[in-house]
């Protein structure tokens, strides 16, 4: 009986191995490519500050979206008046859920707001932002305006940023650039604070920044309350790496004074073609169709 010869053996394994591995790669992409709902919660707890009874100074809903190549970025006013479903569905400022429920609170007012399931979470404090940029070393990023902004501490003018100009940002001069609002409104900063996400992101999906991410995962999960699965955290990868489309969106609100208080109150026609965009754009169609 003749014997194979070894170099045919060797190229049957070869073949079967990279049969394997397309197998392996298809899977794992398709695993990835489900789309997930991500809430950015911003507390206003300054350094040093407890979050318990600390308000959230930003939300942004980010809907990560492999398939079609979109990272949808929704931003929310503080002051939006809307129910707040842990205090009974009681109606405030959406900021307000935060002191009242941490969390879980504001994220089911968001998701109330929005109509959306809100799959993972994040809480970044003054503390935690800073930390965490400062974890990888700092992140290189082009700013998109030019404005000054205090530091965390409240001092004035510390920081001067100019349109066009590339920084090397530690996690002070970061966070910085990501909370400056004064010359501009809600959606550039919630904008910034994208550019902030996409450039930290970046980083670590270079060769080099590849040893940082196990110590900037974990720091998330203890010091942020990072609520991601591995499934997720591959989706928002490989949306970042293949991404050719990033919206901004805004929930447009009024406003007016009640009860001597202003409150931002949501355009309702507004708000509908916002849901019923953010739907479509999760789900390839609307539900009820």
């Amino acid at each position: 009986m003749k014997k194979q010869p070894v170099q045919k053996k060797k190229r049957r394994f070869k073949s079967k191995l990279i049969g394997l591995l397309l197998i392996v790669l298809i899977g794992l992409i398709v695993f990835a490519s489900q789309p997930f709902t991500f809430l950015l919660i911003g507390s206003d707890a300054r350094p040093g500050e407890s979050l318990r009874g600390s308000r959230s100074d930003s939300l942004s809903v980010m809907q990560f979206v492999p398939l079609s190549r979109t990272i949808q970025l929704t931003s929310i006013p503080r002051d939006t008046y809307t129910p707040i479903a842990c205090e009974d569905g009681k109606k405030d400022k959406i900021t307000h859920a935060f002191a009242y429920g941490g969390e879980d609170c504001t994220s089911s007012a968001v998701g109330g707001l929005l109509e959306q399931d809100i799959d993972s979470k994040i809480v970044i404090s003054f503390d935690s932002f800073i930390g965490l940029i400062d974890e990888i070393g700092g992140i290189d990023l082009v700013s998109t305006g030019t404005f000054s902004e205090q530091d965390a501490s409240g001092k004035a003018n510390q920081y001067a940023f100019q349109k066009g100009k590339e920084y090397h940002m530690d996690g002070a001069m970061a966070l910085a650039y990501s909370r400056h609002r004064k010359t501009d409104t809600d959606v550039a900063r919630a904008n910034r604070q994208s550019e902030v996400i996409q450039a930290v992101a970046t980083d670590l999906m270079k060769p080099t920044g590849w040893s940082s991410i196990p110590a900037a995962n974990r720091y998330m999960k203890e010091e942020m309350n990072l609520d991601v699965s591995v499934r997720q955290m591959m989706t928002a990868g490989l949306s970042l790496a293949l991404l050719s489309k990033r919206e901004h969106l805004e929930v447009e609100g009024v406003s007016e004074r009640l009860n001597g208080i202003f409150y931002d109150f949501p355009k309702e026609k507004e708000l509908a073609e916002l849901r019923a965009k953010l739907e479509t754009t999760f789900y390839g169609t609307l539900k009820n169709d």
